[in-house]
Formats: structure tokens, sequence, C-alpha cells
């Protein structure tokens, strides 16, 4: 019985033994945590600092919660360090500009977006589309200055000064479109892109040697075509006959009436167009 107790005794000073280890554990674990923490935050702050980016606003939040500053969302970014370090802070505003406190690009530091940067070289964007079309047809010319430029001009279509838009033109014959983007800062040179648009002017021709012939007779197909694509010779009396090529000779079948072949192709453009010859008997 003696030795039953002595037993029981012992197991619960271990029972007590690990509690208290575990305590200790937990303990050092959470101090060493708080610790690391401190350390992480020490190391991490220069660097928010630099980045301008705050620890506290919304680490680990879904990546779009990060604006122009590096805040999170509902942040002032009407502050002094929004202000470009690429415009003297005491010189005059360029023409178009309210003021020198210019937003960056979202997401962006650093130059990046900022009036009077990466001008050197940028093209502005003109497109023409279509690149061709037929004649009495329209084409629509889109054009985008880049950052730093206040208005546009342009040769054969009207920007109204401004510096991103599109106009509608129906050139006649092929033109050549240009757009000048005009910048207001020193040291910074205009910039100029230009688009073309082609007007298709097709061709279609056919004719049939003879084009009288006898009963049963034949006669000999020519036709050519040009700034086509595709073309096909055929005839609503002869279903089975057809030929195809831009250009070429063909026998025609046996004539048993008066007839009529069509040579129809599609443009460069897409559309299409038709020349007929008839052939009657005698």
């Amino acid at each position: 019985m003696v030795k039953s107790h002595t037993q029981v005794k012992a197991l619960v000073l271990m029972f007590i033994f690990l509690l208290g280890v575990t305590a200790f554990e937990r303990a050092n674990t959470i101090s060493y945590y708080l610790d690391n923490e401190r350390n992480t935050a020490n190391i991490f702050n220069p660097v928010a600092t630099f980045l301008g980016i705050s620890p506290n606003d919304g680490y680990g939040s879904d990546e779009n919660s990060l604006y122009i500053s590096g805040r999170g969302k509902g942040s002032n970014n009407n502050e002094e360090n929004m202000q470009s370090d690429s415009i003297p802070r005491n010189s005059p505003s360029p023409t178009g500009v309210t003021n020198t406190n210019v937003p960056r690009a979202a997401g962006l530091r650093g130059d990046a977006g900022v009036i009077g940067k990466s001008i050197h070289g940028n093209t502005p964007t003109l497109l023409c589309l279509p690149g061709v079309l037929n004649k009495n047809e329209e084409a629509i010319v889109m054009w985008s200055c880049r950052d730093g430029a206040y208005k546009a001009t342009a040769s054969l279509f009207d920007t109204g000064d401004k510096t991103i838009g599109s106009a509608r033109v129906a050139p006649s014959d092929d033109t050549t479109y240009a757009l000048t983007c005009i910048n207001n800062l020193a040291g910074i040179e205009n910039t100029t892109s230009e688009c073309a648009v082609n007007v298709a002017n097709p061709a279609l021709a056919i004719i049939a040697t003879p084009a009288v012939a006898s009963q049963n007779a034949t006669t000999i197909l020519s036709w050519k075509a040009k700034e086509v694509s595709s073309c096909i010779v055929t005839s609503e009396q002869y279903p089975s006959f057809e030929r195809r090529g831009i250009e070429g000779e063909a026998f025609s079948p046996p004539l048993t009436t008066n007839s009529i072949f069509t040579l129809t192709c599609e443009t460069v453009t897409g559309s299409v167009q038709e020349r007929r010859v008839e052939v009657s008997l005698r």
C-alpha cells in the first residue's frame, strides 16, 4: 500500500514537472517570436521608408490595396511627397498643367509617368484604320501623344489641338497622314508620327473571241484583273463551267444558246466586283 502511494506521488510530481517545462517553453517561444518581430520591423522600416510604404498600411492585403504613394485605399494622394522630382519646385508650371504636383502612374515610383520624362525617342501613336480601302470609303485616324505634349497638330486631318482623339478621313488616293505633338518643356523636342491609307483601284476586264459564234462552237475567254486577291469565271448557262485565276484564257463550253460569262473578283479590301461578257449565236 505504501508502494502504491509512492508511485502515485511520483506520477503527480512528474505531471507537475511536465506542465512547468511546457509553460517555460511557451514563454520562451513567445519571447523569441516578439524579438524576431521587432527585429523584422527594424529591418523593414528603412525599406518601407525608402519605398514610401507605411508598415501598417494593410501589408498582406489584396494586391489592389496600394495606390500611388503606397498607401492603402482612402489615403490622401495630394501631399508634398507626390511632387515630381523631375520638375523644380520653384519652376513655372508647363502650359496645360495646373501645378507641379504631378501624380505618378498607379503603382509606380520614381520618374515613371512624370511629365517631362521619357520624351526623347518616344514616337506618338498614330493609327490609320483600315490601311486599305476603296474609293468613297472612310478611314479612321486615331492618335495619342506621349507625356509632356500639351497640344497636337496634323496634316490632312483636324486634331482640334487635342493630344488624344480620332477623326474620319475619306482619301481619294493613297494618302499619308502626319501628326506632330508639341511640347513646351525646355530641352524637349516635338515628336512626330505618320500613317498611310492606300486607296484600292481595282480593274477587271474580260473579253470573248469571237463574240459571235455558231451553234455548238466555242469561244476563247480572256480575262485580267489588278489589285484583287482572287477571281473566278462562271456562266449561268453552263453551271459546271468554272475557271479560276487573276488572269488567264480558257475555251468556253460548246455554245447552245446566247451566253453570258461573268468574271468575279475579290479586291484587296475584301469587296467583290464583277465584269461580264456576252457571246451571241449567229
